[in-house]
């Protein structure tokens, strides 16, 4: 029984997700979010279950990335398009954060085979791609915002946002992975920087800093490939 309970818990992500789609269709996208931000804490259990019993296996990750397609995928995209859609009368180019479930799915398919990926990413992480996108309604619904933060929600802004982040998912951008071995900071000080930096970020802006900490993390992970040999 206990080879299943990783497997239970990465399905629980997955019907986070399905509901996410509905509460999209349903025109609440808040609930969404948080039920986005429920299947992430299931994606990080899942592994730590699977760990805990010694029971992880070839299963567990094709379900995994099944899983992550559809809430860090799918959801995050109808978030996108459903904003988009508010400002554009339903015009073709609303279209572009379908964009985000396409390169995800490619990401997560490309990931699965790339052995280069046990210290760092290589290319932005679905689920860091899914938190931006769920801030939004967030930041709406909960009235937080940042100076200059109008501009994420205009049709051209939503646009940019799905090309850049679809683009970095497939990238060959080296990400530093929040993974700590040890808690010295010789090897973690990049990581003990940007989670300093995030915890102020986030004390003063709450959910919209989200999306700052979001690029943070890409331009920290850019500085630390280009200093470190």
């Amino acid at each position: 029984m206990k080879k299943h309970l990783p497997n239970l818990v990465t399905l629980l992500n997955l019907l986070c997700g399905v509901l996410a789609v509905i509460c999209i269709f349903e025109y609440s996208l808040h609930y969404a979010a948080w039920l986005i931000l429920a299947g992430a804490v299931f994606d990080f259990l899942d592994g730590l279950v699977a760990r805990a019993l010694g029971v992880s296996g070839e299963l567990g990750k094709q379900l995994d990335s099944l899983a992550d397609v559809v809430t860090f995928g799918v959801a995050p995209g109808l978030i996108g398009y459903s904003l988009m859609a508010e400002q554009t009368n339903g015009a073709w180019y609303s279209l572009f954060p379908l964009m985000i479930p396409l390169f995800g799915a490619y990401r997560l398919a490309r990931f699965n085979i790339d052995t280069r990926q046990s210290d760092s990413f290589i290319g932005l992480p679905i689920p860091a791609n899914a938190l931006f996108w769920l801030a939004l309604p967030l930041m709406v619904y909960y009235d937080n915002w940042f100076p200059g933060a109008a501009w994420m929600f205009s049709a051209e802004g939503l646009a940019v946002f799905s090309i850049l982040f679809s683009l970095l998912m497939v990238s060959q951008v080296k990400l530093m992975a929040l993974k700590f071995r040890h808690v010295r900071w010789n090897d973690n000080q990049w990581r003990y920087i940007f989670v300093l930096i995030s915890a102020v970020l986030f004390f003063f802006f709450f959910f919209a800093a989200i999306p700052i900490i979001l690029l943070l993390y890409v331009l920290i992970s850019i500085i630390q490939n280009r200093l470190q040999p």
